[in-house]
């Protein structure tokens, strides 16, 4: 089998450091329960697309990856520290086996998830600004 590669991790960005917005975060959500890592993922060249992934999480890793289309002068800091927020979740509940799937988004997901401070703001400002995100 092949060796998992080793991931660097990168925190410092241009705008945000991961490590100074996840670790308030971990926290006040999650009394520093959530024990997983944190870095920007690959820089890729911005192109005209119709979706975007704004972050994830490896379970298998145990990482969070952040794009780092996010880390720009013009996205506010509540919006890196929401989808953080939403990322650490999925390390926090982990993932339920329904009917053979694997789920992530539960309800009990759904329902911690508009704990975030700014949950409504984020929704809000990742609708008016998606164009720009996208490179459109």
């Amino acid at each position: 089998p092949a060796k998992p590669r080793r991931t660097i991790l990168r925190h410092n960005g241009r705008y945000f450091h991961l490590k100074e917005l996840f670790d308030p975060g971990n926290d006040q959500y999650f009394a520093n329960k959530v024990d997983c890592q944190i870095t920007w993922g690959a820089r890729r060249p911005v192109r005209k697309q119709n979706s975007i992934k704004l972050a994830s999480y490896s379970d298998n890793a145990e990482i969070i990856r952040i794009n780092p289309v996010l880390d720009r002068s013009y996205v506010p800091k509540y919006v890196i520290t929401g989808i953080i927020y939403h990322e650490m979740l999925h390390h926090y509940l982990g993932v339920k086996l329904h009917n053979g799937r694997k789920m992530a988004h539960t309800k009990r997901f759904r329902q911690m998830e508009k704990r975030y401070l700014h949950y409504e703001k984020l929704q809000s400002w990742k609708k008016k600004n998606l164009h720009r995100l996208l490179g459109r």
